[in-house]
């Protein structure tokens, strides 16, 4: 009840602030837009559930289903900016389910303030600084995402302070809540970094970093590490690639949680074999190619590689290591409808994808969706 409670109040707060900052900047701009993603999934694997796994893009299977709702608005001025953007769908189902209630239908909700020329401050729910890869398909090479996409963030918590110097560079620093998290689940604060440089209008580099604790406070600290590297490069005028490259570590856990605040034994802290580091990574190669206005061919090649299942559990031996690639086809015969057709094959070094009452290697699937936006 008090969660409900905070965040009817965190709106209520939200909606005042841009409506205080209307009346004080007669010189600012409102829009509003709107977003609709559906698609059908057709797979190798016989899903228990007919839910796909390791996912939160297209996840029913041999069902017309909705992926992605979204209805944004914002508020721009010369030293104040809003956004409020509310979401549905099946992404949202799998990828806040451990958010709570109230907050899972929120897309973003932050106020920025212009501290100064190109420094703002923004506070509350944004986009994830890391990754090329969004949750609007429509902004992707292809229609689902790749391996170390749905393995990052898509969405934070916290302030940010990001500079624009000049037009080729942007610099953000970030004082989070956590990884991928609304709500905190400990004491603990989390930092991350963005350099974006652009070096012509034909190559972009990019270079994200996050560092923080997001074991609960029940549990031994463990330290993340995160870096990823990206670049964006328009290869001709109709022939565009991005490529990337993830690395992560994490101090490893106790094999059993510690009741420091019961027993009072504080020595508990320090119990541990190894005080090593978990470590995995992921690398992807995406081209896409346009033939005209209205068609575009896609392809993605990548590899996700997390051995001690940091990121992903599957209590098997060689743990989530994937190799896989796919294929996209776009129509898009108006300016706000886009057609999509996508092939994808996967393979994993065990046995992870459930089919029926076994698990197979390989998973492989063809996804149609169809979007629109206004």
């Amino acid at each position: 009840m008090k969660g409900k409670i905070f965040w009817l109040y965190f709106l209520f707060l939200f909606m005042t602030t841009i409506v205080s900052a209307e009346e004080v900047a007669n010189k600012g701009q409102t829009s509003y837009s709107l977003y609709v993603d559906t698609y059908y999934t057709k797979t190798n694997n016989k899903y228990p559930s007919n839910q796909r796994s390791y996912t939160t893009q297209a996840v029913n299977v041999e069902a017309f289903s909705l992926n992605f709702a979204l209805a944004q608005f914002s508020y721009d001025s010369k030293d104040f900016r809003a956004n409020l953007g509310l979401h549905t769908g099946t992404y949202v189902e799998f990828n806040y389910a451990a958010e709570p209630q109230l907050a899972k239908n929120i897309y973003e909700a932050y106020g920025g303030y212009r501290i100064t020329k190109g420094l703002w401050l923004d506070v509350g729910i944004f986009a994830s600084h890391i990754g090329m890869e969004n949750a609007i398909s429509r902004d992707n090479y292809n229609y689902t995402r790749s391996l170390m996409a749905e393995n990052s963030p898509y969405y934070e918590s916290g302030a940010k302070l990001s500079y624009k110097p000049n037009e080729k560079l942007s610099l953000t620093l970030l004082l989070l809540n956590g990884w991928q998290v609304i709500q905190d689940n400990n004491r603990d604060k989390s930092w991350g970094t963005q350099i974006t440089y652009q070096f012509s209008k034909k190559f972009t580099l990019n270079w994200s970093t996050y560092v923080g604790n997001d074991a609960p406070d029940t549990e031994r600290r463990r330290m993340r590490y995160f870096s990823h590297i990206s670049a964006v490069m328009k290869l001709t005028q109709k022939l565009e690639a991005m490529a990337a490259y993830d690395i992560g570590h994490e101090k490893k856990p106790y094999y059993s949680p510690y009741d420091r605040w019961s027993n009072n034994d504080y020595n508990l802290l320090r119990k541990t074999s190894d005080n090593g580091y978990y470590n995995w990574s992921g690398w992807s190669l995406l081209l896409r190619y346009s033939l005209n206005q209205k068609w575009r061919l896609g392809t993605r090649l990548e590899s996700y590689l997390d051995k001690s299942q940091v990121i992903v559990k599957t209590d098997t031996t060689n743990g989530f290591q994937i190799y896989g690639g796919s294929v996209n086809i776009d129509f898009q015969p108006l300016d706000n409808l886009l057609f999509r057709l996508e092939a994808k094959a996967m393979h994993s070094l065990d046995s992870v994808y459930p089919n029926k009452n076994q698990y197979n290697r390989d998973d492989r699937l063809v996804v149609a969706s169809m979007s629109f936006w206004f």
